[in-house]
C-alpha cells in the first residue's frame, strides 16, 4: 500500500510559525516542537498540534538502548495520547492476560515464520483491540520478544511496504520501516480488516434472516421483502456515509505520518533537495536512491576510519589476555593478588603463623573470633604491583591485624581461617570431573535451623565456612560471596541448603557473608566487590560465585564452578515461573573467575538502592568481549525465599542514567576506585562474616560531581 497522494496538512500550517527551539518545562533543555526525553510538547506547540483518534490501542515497548532522539515512537504518543502508551522499562510491561478481557484481542507486531497477516488474524479472531509494537533495532529486538509478558502473545505482520521516512536506516533495505510507519500501516490494515470482517458478519446475518423468512407465510414474506428493499436503501446510505467517514479517518491517520515525515527546510541542503523539489514529491518521499547510496558510502568510509583508530588504540591498550596496563587504567594491574602457582603449603604456613591474637564474640548460640579493624580504610588499589614475589611478601600481603589483649578463646574455634593440610594436593588423587552421587532434583529446606544445629548437621565444615573433600584433591577453589543485611532467618536457610549441596559436589569452597553497616542505603554491587577483595586475602580462590541470600538451588547437577565463560546460574526461578526474564540478565547467582572479574573491573560502586547493577555487569561483560553461559533451565532451577521489602533499599531513580553511561564509565568505576572501611571480620563455623562501611556520603558526592543526569534524581 502506498502513502496517500495528499496529506491533510491544514492542521500543521500553524507549526510553520515555530522556527526556533524552545525550552522544555520539564528538563530545561531547548527542543524543537517537543522534548523526546520528557515526552511533552515545548512552548506553544501543544496548543497547535492536532490530535488523532486511532482505530485501535497501541502499546510501544522501547528497548533501553534505543536512543530517544532517534526513535519515532514519541510522535504517536504526542498525537494520540489517549490510545498510545510507551514502556521504557522492561518491568513496566503489563501482563496482558490479566489486563485485557477474553474478548479483547491483543497481538504483537513481529514478523516471523509463525506470524499471521493482520487480515487473517481478524478473520479468525475478530477485530484487534490492542497491538504491541517493539521499538528496537533488529539486533536487540529478540530481548523484547522473549519477555515473559510478550512471548505468549500471538504475532502479526504487515504487508510489504517501502520506507518513506526522511532518515533511512543505514545498512538496512528499504522495506525496513520506522516505528511510526509501522504503527500507521498497522492502523490502516486493522481498519480495513475490521470493516471487511463486519461486512462478512452482516452478510451472514442477512442470509440467515432471509432463509428464515422464506420458510414463513406468504404475507410475512411480502412484508419481509418490503423490509429488504428498505434495508437495501438504508445499507446504500450507510455505505455512502461509511465512505465519507473512511476518507475523514484516512486524513486523520495521514496526519500521524505527516507530523514526522513533512519536509524540514533545514534538512533540504543536507539531502540535496530543493524546496521546489520537496514540494513536488509525496510527503515523506524526500530521499532518492542515489542520495541514499551516497550516504551509505560515506557511512562505510567513516566506519573504516573509526575501526582503524580503535584498532590502533586497542593494540597499545590491551594485552592478548585482555588485561589493561596503560594509563589511565594502570591501577588494574595492581589488582592481581596471587597467581595460580602459589602452592597450598604456602597458604597453610601463612594461616598458621600470620594470625596470633583475637577477641571472642558471641552471637546467640554461634561463637567465633572477631577481627577489630579500628575502622581502617581500605581500597583495592593499595595492593603491591608485583604478583610473583617471595613467600614472605605474599604472607605480608594477606596478613590481618587483630585486636590485642585477647583474654579467652571460644571452645572448638580456631584462631585462623581453616585451610586444607599441606599434603592434600601432593598426595591425594584429583577428584572426578563429574562428582559421583549427583541425583538431580534435591530437597529444598525452607526452615532455618539454629547455628548449633547446623554445626551438628555439617561437622566437616571447618572454621570460616571452609570445606573441602577428604578423599581427593578438589578441582575447583570457589568463594561464595553473599551481600547481606538484617536477614538472619534467610541466612540460616541459605547455609543449610548450600552446605548440603556443595559438600556433594567435592568443591574446595567457603561462604563469605559481606554485611553492610546500618543506616546506609543498601549497595549490593559494592558489597560484592568488597567480598571479592577480602576473600582473596584469605585464600587462593580460582572462582567467585556472587549469590543472593534468598535463592536456593533445586538440582545438585548445577555445579558451583567457573567454566570458560562467565556463567549465569539462576536461569529458572520459581518467582518468574521458571523462565528467563530476558536474554541478557546476569543476576541472582553468577560465577566468574578471578581474571574475568578483574577484566570487567568488578561491579559498579554507584548503584545505591534497588536495581540496575545486574544489567550493568552484563554490559561490562559485553564490552570486555566475554559471553554469558548457562546450564539448561531444567538444571539451573532455584526457589526464592519470600521476604518483605527493605526500607533502606529503595528503588534507584538514577539507574537508567547510569546504565546509559556504562560504556564510558566501566573502566573507572569498580575495583579501580573501590574504597570502604572494614569494621570487623568474624570466622564462624558455617561462614566468614565481613562487616563494612561503604562510605556512602563520600561515594555520592563523587557521583554528583560527575553530573550523571541533568535532572534532580534521587541517587544521582
Amino acid at each position: 500500500m502506498d502513502l496517500p497522494n495528499k496529506f491533510n496538512s491544514d492542521q500543521f500550517c500553524t507549526l510553520a510559525t515555530v522556527t526556533e527551539r524552545q525550552i522544555c518545562g520539564e528538563c530545561g533543555r531547548k527542543r524543537m516542537f517537543f522534548c523526546y526525553d520528557c515526552k511533552v510538547y515545548v512552548g506553544r506547540v501543544g496548543s497547535m498540534a492536532p490530535r488523532v483518534e486511532l482505530p485501535l490501542l497501541v502499546d510501544i515497548v522501547k528497548h533501553r538502548h534505543e536512543l530517544n532522539s532517534k526513535s519515532t515512537a514519541i510522535h504517536a504518543l504526542l498525537i494520540s495520547p489517549g490510545q498510545t502508551r510507551i514502556f521504557d522499562k522492561f518491568e513496566e510491561v503489563p501482563n496482558y492476560a490479566l489486563e485485557c478481557s477474553a474478548t479483547e484481542n491483543v497481538a504483537v507486531l513481529f514478523p516471523s515464520k509463525n506470524s499471521q497477516s493482520i487480515a487473517q488474524f481478524v478473520r479468525e479472531n475478530g477485530p484487534l483491540c490492542r497491538i504491541v509494537v517493539l521499538d528496537s533495532t533488529w539486533n536487540t529486538v529478540g530481548q523484547l520478544r522473549n519477555m515473559a509478558n510478550i512471548v505468549k502473545l500471538p504475532m502479526v505482520h504487515l504487508r510489504q511496504y517501502t520506507t518513506d521516512y526522511w532518515r533511512p536506516q543505514n545498512g538496512l533495505s528499504a522495506d525496513h520501516l520506522a516505528t511510526i510507519e509501522a504503527i500507521y500501516y498497522a492502523c490502516v490494515e486493522s481498519r480495513e480488516a475490521e470493516r471487511e470482517w463486519r461486512r462478512t458478519e452482516e452478510r451472514r446475518r442477512r442470509e440467515k434472516g432471509e432463509k428464515e423468512e422464506k420458510e414463513g407465510e406468504k404475507e410475512v414474506r411480502q412484508k419481509g421483502g418490503g423490509r429488504d428493499a428498505e434495508e437495501q436503501n438504508g445499507k446504500k446510505g450507510e455505505d455512502g456515509g461509511s465512505e465519507e467517514e473512511a476518507e475523514e479517518e484516512q486524513n486523520r491517520l495521514d496526519n500521524l505520518l505527516f507530523w514526522c515525515m513533512r519536509p524540514d527546510p533545514t534538512q533540504l541542503r543536507r539531502y540535496q533537495l530543493s524546496t521546489a523539489a520537496a514540494n513536488g514529491v509525496t510527503a515523506g518521499v524526500f530521499v532518492g536512491g542515489a542520495n541514499r547510496t551516497r550516504r551509505q558510502w560515506r557511512f562505510l568510509l567513516l566506519l573504516s576510519v573509526l575501526f582503524s583508530v580503535t584498532f590502533t588504540f586497542g593494540f597499545w591498550t590491551f594485552q592478548s589476555d585482555g588485561s589493561i596496563f596503560s594509563p589511565p587504567y594502570h591501577k588494574l594491574e595492581q589488582f592481581a593478588l596471587v597467581e595460580e602457582n602459589v602452592s597450598t603449603s604456602a597458604w597453610n604456613t601463612f594461616a598458621q603463623n600470620s594470625i596470633t591474637e583475637g577477641t571472642k564474640e558471641r552471637n546467640g548460640s554461634d561463637e567465633g573470633i572477631s577481627e577489630k579493624m579500628a575502622k581502617t580504610n581500605r581500597s583495592y588499589e593499595n595492593f603491591p604491583v608485583e604478583v610473583n614475589e617471595t613467600l614472605s611478601n605474599q604472607i605480608e600481603l594477606f596478613s590481618v591485624t587483630y585486636a590485642e589483649n585477647a583474654t579467652e578463646i571460644a571452645p572448638n574455634v580456631s584462631l585462623s581461617f581453616a585451610v586444607p593440610p599441606r599434603h592434600s594436593v601432593a598426595d591425594w588423587p584429583a577428584c572426578a570431573d563429574h562428582p559421583p552421587g549427583l541425583i538431580g532434583p534435591i530437597p529444598v529446606w525452607m526452615d532455618g535451623p539454629g547455628f548449633e544445629t547446623l554445626n551438628k548437621l555439617y561437622p566437616r565444615v571447618r572454621q570460616g565456612g571452609h570445606n573441602w573433600p577428604d578423599a581427593c584433591a578438589a578441582r575447583h577453589r570457589v568463594a561464595i560471596i553473599i551481600p547481606y543485611r538484617d536477614r538472619e532467618a534467610h541466612l540460616r536457610i541459605f547455609l543449610h541448603n548450600l552446605h548440603f549441596l556443595l559438600s556433594k559436589q567435592q568443591m574446595d569452597y567457603a561462604i563469605f557473608v559481606v554485611e553492610q553497616a546500618t543506616n546506609q542505603t543498601f549497595n549490593r554491587a559494592k558489597l560484592m566487590n568488597v567480598g571479592f577483595v577480602e576473600a582473596s586475602r584469605l585464600y587462593d580462590w580460582q572462582c567467585f560465585v556472587f549469590h543472593d541470600v534468598d535463592l536456593l538451588p533445586e538440582d545438585d547437577r548445577n555445579l558451583y564452578s567457573c567454566p570458560e565463560h562467565p556463567r549465569h546460574m539462576s536461569v529458572a526461578v520459581d518467582k518468574f515461573d521458571y523462565t528467563l526474564p530476558y536474554a541478557q540478565i546476569f543476576g541472582g547467582a553468577t560465577a566468574m573467575t578471578r581474571k574475568q572479574f578483574e577484566r570487567v573491573n568488578g561491579y559498579s560502586n554507584d548503584y545505591w538502592g534497588w536495581g540496575g547493577e545486574d544489567d550493568d555487569i552484563s554490559y561490562r561483560l559485553a564490552y570486555a568481549g566475554l559471553k554469558i553461559s548457562r546450564y539448561p533451565a531444567k538444571i539451573a532451577r532455584y526457589k526464592m525465599v519470600k521476604h518483605e521489602h527493605d526500607g533502606m533499599n529503595p528503588s534507584n531513580d538514577c539507574r537508567w542514567e547510569l546504565l546509559d553511561k556504562t560504556k564510558k564509565r566501566w573502566r573507572q568505576d569498580g575495583l579501580s576506585n573501590l574504597n570502604y572501611t572494614l569494621l570487623s571480620t568474624t570466622f564462624h563455623r558455617m561462614y566468614t562474616n565481613f562487616v563494612v562501611d561503604l562510605l556512602e556520603d563520600d561515594s555520592r558526592k563523587t557521583l554528583a560531581n560527575e553530573r550523571i543526569s541533568r535532572r534532580l534524581l534521587k541517587g544521582c
